[in-house]
């Protein structure tokens, strides 16, 4: 069952054939003293005689003196889940357990004939409708890795021009529209215009992320300017005199139009005495 590989050997474990150590081909087999603790032993032997199919594989460690505990129990090539001894105790687990135990049950015990006979119980090849729920299972996994990947592959190519091919259907509306109401898809009329308005406010994101921008702030008679860089801001306080012309001529554009309003090229008007102006010489 278990055969060599470029990876890994398998080596019989305190003379028993079902008893197997899985360790890498750089390990130094014959050097290493590698035993089962007595406990550990005791249980795989009484299982063996219940269940002479069963495999018993533990992962060997490069410490060249190992006191192996762990084991992963197998009847063919089929995993039926995990046991140990921790010192104290035999622990088993396998997601029949698991599930068991998320109502209350216990996955572990003293004694050696209860942990038998509760391994022998939960170890079993899959029920058909495990089989059923684990082929499920794997079909949604599949299905959302294709999925994920084919849309991250289209992504990928589609993104850069995806901004262009919007402008250019955006500008000939006119014609897409025909196409779009012969499939008898919708063609909504405003669409250029709420493109327009979302490539203004794109604008406004870019001054603000990259200080290309200033806010302007009426307070009084006078006026506190503001911009954000990564890790500093600016602040000037200017009056009605020194207030620069770009600045003046923006504020006497935004101050028509609604707070929460943009204007392309302009800026935006954030409340009643609050706006951003774009630089005109950085648009």
């Amino acid at each position: 069952m278990f055969k060599d590989d470029l990876k890994y050997s398998y080596v019989e474990l305190e003379g028993r054939r079902n008893v197997i150590g899985q360790c890498r081909k750089d390990f130094d087999l014959e050097s290493a003293e590698l035993s089962i603790p007595s406990y550990q032993l005791r249980l795989i032997d009484q299982l063996t005689r219940e269940r002479p199919t069963w495999r018993f594989r533990a992962a060997v460690s490069f410490f060249k003196s190992c006191n192996i505990t762990n084991f992963t129990v197998f009847d063919g090539d089929e995993e039926l889940g995990n046991i140990s001894w921790n010192g104290a105790a035999y622990t088993f687990d396998n997601p029949r357990l698991r599930a068991k135990r998320e109502r209350g049950g216990v996955n572990y015990s003293t004694k050696l004939d209860v942990a038998t006979k509760r391994i022998l119980k939960a170890f079993h090849t899959k029920t058909r409708k495990e089989r059923g729920q684990e082929a499920a299972k794997a079909t949604k996994e599949a299905v959302s890795s294709v999925t994920n990947t084919s849309a991250f592959g289209f992504r990928r190519k589609f993104q850069p021009v995806q901004d262009l091919l919007t402008t250019y259907l955006v500008r000939n509306w006119d014609e897409a529209s025909k196409y779009l109401t012969s499939v008898g898809a919708a063609a909504d009329p405003t669409v250029p215009e709420l493109h327009a308005n979302q490539q203004t406010a794109r604008q406004m994101g870019e001054a603000v992320q990259n200080a290309r921008g200033v806010t302007i702030r009426i307070e009084g008679t006078g006026y506190l300017s503001v911009r954000e860089y990564a890790n500093s801001l600016e602040t000037e306080v200017y009056s009605g005199e020194t207030l620069p012309d770009h600045y003046r001529a923006g504020l006497g554009i935004l101050k028509l139009v609604e707070p929460q309003t943009t204007v392309a090229g302009v800026g935006l008007r954030v409340d009643q005495h609050t706006f951003l102006i774009l630089d005109p010489q950085k648009i």
